[in-house]
């Protein structure tokens, strides 16, 4: 997308999470601190900027994975997170949160 709309600063996120999972997040977040993370990418720091506040405000915790060339690396991811979902025995009502140990 970012090379057929070239003036566009392109940002990929909600890629890694089902659908169905939105609501419940976006209900749970005034009654827990530990939100789950959603990673995100892109090229320009404003455009990402506005994506990270769209993520806090749904409920996840915004995760920035860097440059928009590392969304070929969060396709599997979500690839592997759709299996789960959707293939899996608790349904499409999941998420993952990304913890930094040792900080």
């Amino acid at each position: 997308m970012a090379k057929k709309v070239r003036k566009a600063e392109v940002v990929s996120a909600f890629s890694t999470v089902p659908s169905e999972v939105l609501f419940d997040v976006f209900d749970a977040k005034r009654r827990t601190r530990r939100r789950p993370s959603l990673m995100y990418c892109g090229d320009d720091q404003d455009a990402k900027d506005v994506a990270a506040s769209l993520i806090r405000d749904v409920g996840f915790e915004p995760v920035d994975a860097g440059p928009l060339r590392i969304a070929r690396y969060l396709e599997p991811f979500s690839l592997a997170m759709a299996q789960l979902a959707y293939e899996g025995d608790e349904g499409p009502e999941i998420a993952y949160r990304i913890e930094h140990l040792g900080k």
